[in-house]
């Protein structure tokens, strides 16, 4: 399982991208905000409803409270009327005991009228002088004489009529009539208005929203605020309250969906004074959500408009981020295309942040190695302050001109650079552009060209001296031969004349060649032995060369070449004076002759040449190396006749010049030269071995 851990790790970077981050952290902030936002909702509904079944429960409380009251008053009411029947004499005149009934009721607006009959319905009394109305046949009697026993009772609303013909709604308030002796006698009935409860119990600003009803036990509703037709005597036995409710507790909430098919609070109480009734307050949900339902909308349109400016921000982010992207990979396929060596250096701690293409194959350093160095790391000198000092604020900023420094590559060679630094900001940093350009090739040129210069120079002043001196030497030829012919073989006198001929001779050979290196005249290339010519140059070379140790080592079965043998002997020379002029104290200098194989990948074949047989001639000496300029002389001192007028040669003969040389340890310098045509190349098994060899 461990080992997965990594590539799963790995997976998830790849997966969380950006864009990817851009996309998805809105939406899981969406969706936890929305569903800590629903559960902030959900509670505050909740706690909007107990909050109010408590309030309901409070109001039916108060609606008990005064109803009990009411009832309350008018059972002593009607007790009152049964005193005052109990005093007067009942044969007297109606008239006066209809007007004190009216007398009673003043002050009592919820009672309608009272009535008064015997035990067999027929009216005697009446507040509203409606005598001799038989009730008999009324529900509420019914209900009396059942009940003959019972005290104070309300028995189910009635629709009857009003003295002005209309019809109206009453609730019938029943008490039995007795004697002095306590015998029924007859009924008490009093008409209550179920618009005074309907008035009473309505709430100021309730907008007839909140329903509190007065039910008996048996599920008959006597009176309702808001005041309902419908509502009047309908049962609601069968309703949860008297199924469910009722039979648990006397008094309680609940949410019920009964009333209407619209979810509601109930509040229920059944009266301690008059347990046979039972209080109801009714509260729509809707109602009692309705400031619940205000503040999440308000809530709920934060909440969206707030996610839609997030969607809309990360929206907006992510294509900042996209067209950045774009941006930033073209700048760095440019960075990457660049054929100039480019570093981006941290201006602070001179690390190198990025580098590109040309740099890694200019340098040789892999990418990585280059993030683990700084900028003063790559110089032949290292010098942190100095690289500082050149970046510091201000300095970088007040230049105009490239830094022109030398770099070091990964193999140790040395290079000259030409640095344009830039100042920028780099992943926040302060950083520096750096823009390198290797001008190794251009300063060789340029050395190539001054050189060229002054070998012209050079060859215009030999001409002239050349011109003057031969004809000096054709005067002594021309006397040395006729002295010579003057003079007896085998003398001595005659053997110096005719060294001194010779020696003439050749100077005129050597001023042809000064001629001819002058004038870039045609060489004069014959048939040449190697061994041979070394060994007749040996006194020439111990004469130029007289503390050195002079060694010359030449194999046998030289291939000939077809070369100016007086120009390879002053090449030979001149090449010896260099290594002599580079070993200021006693030295060594070496000359090697072989026969060589060049392979077509070995590094000592130059452009243009071809792979195969060569004679190299190696000189070898102990001294101080040459410098860059390939000069063995302090700078401006010197003829620059020397390895010019070999590499010369060596080219104008078919070959090459290879230099091996390093500052304190010697040099080599190795002149190819192609064999004569009419030599028998190697056999396949030789040319083999030798590209083995050399490989």
């Amino acid at each position: 399982m461990r080992t997965h851990l990594p590539a799963i790790g790995a997976k998830l970077r790849d997966w969380l991208t950006v864009p990817r981050l851009l996309l998805w952290v809105p939406v899981v902030i969406i969706l936890l905000s929305a569903g800590f936002l629903a559960l902030i909702l959900s509670y505050y509904r909740d706690k909007t409803i107990v909050e109010d079944q408590y309030l309901a429960g409070s109001l039916a409380r108060l609606t008990e409270e005064h109803t009990t009251r009411t009832l309350q008053s008018l059972e002593r009411t009607l007790e009152a009327i049964e005193n005052r029947l109990a005093q007067v004499a009942l044969d007297s005149e109606p008239a006066r005991i209809n007007a004190a009934l009216r007398e009673r009721l003043k002050g009592r607006p919820y009672i309608r009228s009272v009535r008064v009959a015997g035990r067999n319905g027929m009216v005697r009394f009446s507040s509203d002088d409606e005598d001799n109305v038989d009730l008999s046949m009324r529900p509420y009697f019914k209900v009396f004489r059942g009940l003959s026993e019972q005290g104070f009772e309300l028995a189910p609303p009635v629709l009857g009529t009003a003295p002005a013909g209309e019809r109206s709604w009453y609730i019938p308030a029943i008490r039995p009539w007795r004697d002095a002796e306590g015998k029924v006698i007859g009924i008490i009935v009093a008409k209550i208005e179920p618009w005074y409860f309907a008035h009473a119990w309505t709430l100021e600003g309730d907008n007839r929203n909140t329903v509190t009803a007065l039910v008996r036990a048996d599920g008959v509703s006597l009176a309702r605020a808001p005041f309902d037709v419908a509502a009047m005597g309908r049962s609601l036995a069968s309703m949860p309250l008297f199924i469910e409710k009722l039979p648990k507790s006397p008094r309680g909430t609940y949410i019920s969906a009964a009333f209407h098919g619209e979810a509601a609070i109930v509040a229920y109480r059944r009266m301690e004074a008059f347990p046979d009734y039972i209080v109801v307050l009714r509260k729509p949900l809707d109602l009692v959500l309705v400031e619940w339902r205000e503040y999440s909308r308000i809530i709920v349109i934060g909440w969206a408009a707030a996610s839609l400016v997030l969607a809309a921000l990360c929206f907006w982010l992510s294509r900042a981020w996209r067209a950045r992207q774009a941006e930033a990979t073209r700048y760095m396929q440019l960075f990457e295309a660049s054929p100039m060596s480019m570093a981006v250096i941290d201006r602070q701690t001179l690390r190198v942040l990025a580098v590109n293409e040309a740099a890694i194959r200019q340098y040789g350093w892999s990418r990585a190695e280059f993030l683990a160095m700084n900028a003063a790391d790559i110089r032949a000198v290292p010098d942190a302050r100095g690289v500082a000092a050149l970046l510091a604020p201000g300095v970088l900023e007040a230049r105009r001109t490239p830094i022109v420094t030398q770099h070091v590559r990964r193999d140790g060679s040395i290079v000259d650079a030409e640095v344009t630094a830039r100042a920028i900001e780099f992943a926040g940093r302060p950083a520096v552009l750096a823009l390198t350009n290797d001008v190794t090739e251009r300063n060789r040129a340029e050395l190539q060209l001054r050189q060229a210069q002054q070998m012209e120079a050079v060859g215009q002043m030999t001409g002239g001296i050349a011109q003057d001196f031969n004809n000096l030497l054709a005067v002594i030829i021309m006397e040395m031969e006729s002295l010579t012919e003057d003079l007896a073989s085998g003398t001595p006198w005659r053997d110096s004349a005719d060294n001194a001929l010779a020696a003439a001779i050749r100077g005129a050979e050597m001023v042809e060649r000064l001629h001819a290196f002058s004038r870039g005249g045609e060489l004069k290339p014959r048939r040449t032995e190697i061994g041979s010519l070394l060994q007749e140059l040996r006194p020439l070379l111990m004469a130029a060369v007289p503390t050195i140790n002079l060694e010359i080592d030449a194999a046998e079965g030289l291939y000939p070449c077809m070369v100016d043998r007086a120009g390879l002997e002053t090449a030979i020379l001149n090449l010896a004076v260099n290594a002599r002029d580079a070993m200021p104290e006693q030295g060594r200098l070496r000359i090697v002759a072989r026969n060589r194989v060049i392979a077509s990948s070995s590094p000592e074949l130059q452009a243009g040449m071809s792979p195969g047989a060569w004679l190299h001639i190696a000189i070898v000496d102990s001294g101080t190396g040459v410098s860059r300029n390939l000069s063995t002389r302090p700078d401006g001192s010197g003829g620059g006749l020397g390895l010019s007028m070999a590499y010369g040669l060596a080219i104008r003969s078919g070959g090459f010049v290879a230099v091996d040389s390093e500052p304190g340890g010697g040099t080599t310098i190795g002149l190819f030269l192609p064999p004569a045509p009419d030599v028998i190349a190697p056999s396949s098994g030789d040319l083999a071995r030798g590209l083995a060899a050399a490989a």
